[in-house]
């Protein structure tokens, strides 16, 4: 009788140990973090536009966008021997090392050019 009553202890134990086991298996999708929504066209910081005949990308920020990055505008002028100087952050390297320089087009537009 004891063994009997042994085993049926055992196999409560075991149907318990499985149900908690099942129910933290289902909870856990409920502990994941929600998924990033993607920003509304309306509402993003900045377009992306492909420049025609290029392999570029021009990219135009919102007022906030720039704000938020601390973007600020300099002046180029002429150097001592003639030659067009321009802010150090004004000054881009691409993965080659090659030199890439920025110039306001418009309040909301910079383009880069070498």
């Amino acid at each position: 009788m004891k063994k009997l009553a042994s085993r049926q202890g055992r196999s409560t134990k075991v149907l318990i140990a499985l149900v908690v086991a099942a129910l933290l298996t289902l909870s856990l999708p409920a502990c994941s973090q929600p998924q990033a929504e993607a920003v509304p066209a309306a509402d993003a910081p900045a377009t992306v536009e492909e420049v025609p005949g290029t392999d570029l990308h021009r990219v135009t920020l919102t007022e906030r966008a720039v704000e938020r990055l601390g973007l600020k505008t300099g002046t180029a002028s002429s150097g001592p021997q003639g030659k067009l100087t321009v802010p150090y952050g004004a000054i881009l390297y691409d993965s080659q090392g090659r030199t890439w320089s920025t110039r306001i087009r418009s309040s909301a537009c910079m383009s880069a050019s070498r």
